[in-house]
Order: structure tokens, then C-alpha cells, then sequence
């Protein structure tokens, strides 16, 4: 990028402004977040009442784990570096090239989607989905790679908190 981290729309000066937004965007894609697994898990019960949504292994892994050092290493592999990664890979490289490529942003940004969802376990598909498509609509709307990540984060984060809380 010939203008460096501000090319892949990593801006330091805008940080601030992109956590606040990051975590408004956050809150008004959430319900429709919850709506998927509950549809999911709904659908699912129909079919067997032995039915239930699948645990990510990083956080079976942190409840299963007394190790306290492990459990800090856990929080912090899935609430900052797996964000930033999976957000350079998706929304910063796969999406901006199909974007550019095909000149059609929502289409990148669902593409780009069901690819992220898929590569999840299988019973947050429709979850993930709708997350991923409010990452990549919070990327194009602001070219900030920061806001996606931040929101990526924020909802590792309280899943991270949550199983901290109510599974621990």
C-alpha cells in the first residue's frame, strides 16, 4: 500500500471515533445476531430435541482449563489477535479485492460473508453471517479497518466475558 496502514484503513487518528462506532454498530446488529441462533436452535428442535448450537473450541477450551495463564492467553488470542487477522483477511484483503474486482460492495460484503460464516462451527452460520455482513457494511461505510476490527473484538469479547460469567 503506497500510503502504508492508512491504505489498508488502519488510521491511528481515527481510533477513538472508530471504537465508539464499532461498538454502536455492534449493538444495532446484535439482536439480529441473537434472532440467528435462536432461529437456528429453534429449527433444529424441530428435527431432534437432543439439538443444540455447537461451542467454539476456544472457549470450551477456557472453561474446561483452571490454568490461569492459559485462560489469559485464550482471552487474548480470541478478543484481539484472531479480530485483527481474520479482519485483515476478510474484510481488508478478500472484500476490497472483490470489490474492486467486480465494482459491486454489497456483493463483496456477502460473498466475503458466507465465507466467514462458513469457516465457523456449523450452527452459527446464519449468526456469523449476519455479523460478517455488519463488519463489512461498518468497513465500506467508514474505509476504516479499525471499526471492523474493534466490533469483531468487542463481540469476542462478550462472548469471552459471557462464558467467564455464566459457564465458569
Amino acid at each position: 500500500f503506497a500510503r502504508r496502514l492508512k491504505g489498508f484503513g488502519l488510521n491511528f487518528r481515527t481510533f477513538g471515533k472508530d471504537a465508539a462506532f464499532a461498538f454502536t454498530y455492534l449493538l444495532a446488529v446484535y439482536p439480529l445476531i441473537l434472532f440467528g441462533l435462536w432461529a437456528v436452535l429453534t429449527v433444529g428442535q424441530l428435527f431432534s430435541k437432543d439439538f443444540g448450537l455447537q461451542v467454539h473450541e476456544s472457549l470450551t477450551a477456557l472453561t474446561e482449563n483452571e490454568n490461569t495463564g492459559l485462560r489469559i492467553i485464550i482471552v487474548f488470542f480470541a478478543a484481539v489477535i484472531v479480530p485483527v487477522f481474520e479482519e485483515m483477511l476478510f474484510r481488508g484483503f478478500l472484500q476490497t479485492s472483490i470489490s474492486s474486482f467486480s465494482g459491486r460492495r454489497w456483493a463483496a460484503i456477502l460473498l466475503t460473508s458466507l465465507l466467514f460464516s462458513v469457516l465457523h462451527p456449523a450452527t452459527h452460520i446464519v449468526a456469523l453471517f449476519v455479523l460478517s455482513c455488519g463488519l463489512g457494511y461498518a468497513y465500506e461505510r467508514s474505509g476504516s479497518l479499525f471499526r471492523s476490527i474493534l466490533m469483531h473484538a468487542f463481540f469476542n469479547g462478550f462472548n469471552v466475558a459471557g462464558t467467564l460469567l455464566f459457564v465458569s
